[in-house]
């Protein structure tokens, strides 16, 4: 249990290009790692694909894992298939710790190119609270309300 309640660890994310996945990947991915090991953010080019280092927690999304492999990769999250070993992890709102993703872990990621590519900012926009929320601070003001002020200038 004290394994899944961890903050700032890295995994490695391997994103496999072609249709089939490369057995090196596949056994590192079954296998854990060395989580002590300090490792580099940086995405690195392999024969089959890139790989990338992410700093995640326990309590990190699956949705919030896909949003980081597709800032670090350029994935659309709708066309990514995350694997752990030979297991498809899915489940956006579920957490690492949920799919018992360890620090060290080595997953990998295809995509599908189902879903035509678009800007992250979209998504991320769409994230954001709405609008129309006030802060407390301005709450019974016409700051915080869509009335438009009607003034009455008369002549002088």
């Amino acid at each position: 249990m004290r394994k899944l309640n961890y903050c700032d660890e890295a995994i490695c994310v391997y994103l496999v290009r072609g249709k089939e996945v490369p057995k090196s990947v596949m056994e590192a991915s079954a296998s854990a790692s060395e989580p002590d090991r300090r490792t580099s953010k940086r995405s690195r080019k392999t024969s089959f694909g890139n790989s990338v280092n992410l700093r995640v927690s326990g309590t990190t999304s699956i949705y919030q894992l896909k949003m980081m492999i597709w800032e670090a990769f350029g994935v659309v999250k709708e066309n990514q298939k995350l694997h752990k070993g030979s297991t498809e992890i899915g489940g956006d709102s579920a957490t690492l710790a949920d799919k018992n993703v360890f620090p060290g872990d080595v997953l990998w990621v295809t995509d599908s190119e189902i879903y035509e590519n678009r800007d992250i900012a979209d998504e991320l926009s769409a994230q954001k609270f709405d609008s129309r929320q006030s802060e407390e601070g301005f709450r019974g003001t016409l700051l915080s309300s869509d009335v438009v002020p009607i003034h009455n200038f008369q002549d002088t």
